[in-house]
């Protein structure tokens, strides 16, 4: 089936299922995984700014000491922002959870977040923070 603009309804039957919370949270720990092990010169880090990237990198670092401290709820409900409107909706939950994956959709919502939080992780005397 062709997938259709998510609704706010739809984005609220994600955001309740239990699937996509444990997939979520999942999907933060592999990307904190991924980071923690980068230099910032290659992969999905490559063209970020070093300030980009060592917030990033901070973030990460945080889930990686801290797993079970963290609010992946919060988490989650912060990548659904970056669905609304998309065509990723199936017919239902499950389809679309499992064309989100298939897609690479989750792994881009992922990165998105990471981008947006590490936004707001503040350094000591950088002049670029506000």
């Amino acid at each position: 089936m062709a997938q259709t603009p998510i609704t706010q309804e739809q984005v609220l039957q994600l955001e309740a299922s239990p699937e996509y919370q444990n997939l979520a949270k999942q999907f933060v720990k592999d990307e904190a995984t991924y980071l923690g092990g980068q230099n910032g010169t290659a992969g999905n880090t490559a063209g970020l700014t070093p300030n980009q990237w060592a917030r990033q990198v901070f973030l990460a670092y945080a889930i990686l000491s801290f797993p079970n401290n963290q609010n992946y709820t919060d988490w989650s409900a912060q990548m659904l922002m970056f669905l609304k409107g998309q065509p990723v909706w199936d017919t239902d939950v499950a389809t679309t959870i499992a064309f989100l994956i298939s897609s690479g959709k989750f792994e881009q919502i992922t990165k998105q977040t990471y981008l947006l939080r590490g936004s707001t992780v503040d350094f000591i005397n950088d002049p670029t923070s506000v």
